[in-house]
């Protein structure tokens, strides 16, 4: 049983795919953990501070997200 068999035009070998998809998954991975300790640490800070920051409570998901859509208010003012 051959199991480095390649797959056709592709030219990669089902390990390969696999260490290609493996190492997708820890980037999206680690990406998903430190989103998650920022809108935690952000969620854990007073109004105060976040207004010095320029946030709101509602903000803090989308701008740890990178979300491009921002506030209408944000866009005249700042």
């Amino acid at each position: 049983m051959n199991l480095t068999m390649n797959s056709g035009a592709s030219g990669q070998s089902w390990t390969e795919r696999l260490s290609i998809a493996l190492k997708r998954w820890w980037a999206a991975y680690k990406t998903l953990r430190a989103e998650q300790a920022a809108i935690i640490h952000l969620s854990s800070m007073s109004d105060v501070q976040l207004k010095d920051l320029g946030l709101t409570r509602s903000q803090i998901s989308s701008v740890v997200k990178g979300d491009a859509s921002r506030s209408r208010t944000f866009r005249l003012y700042y």
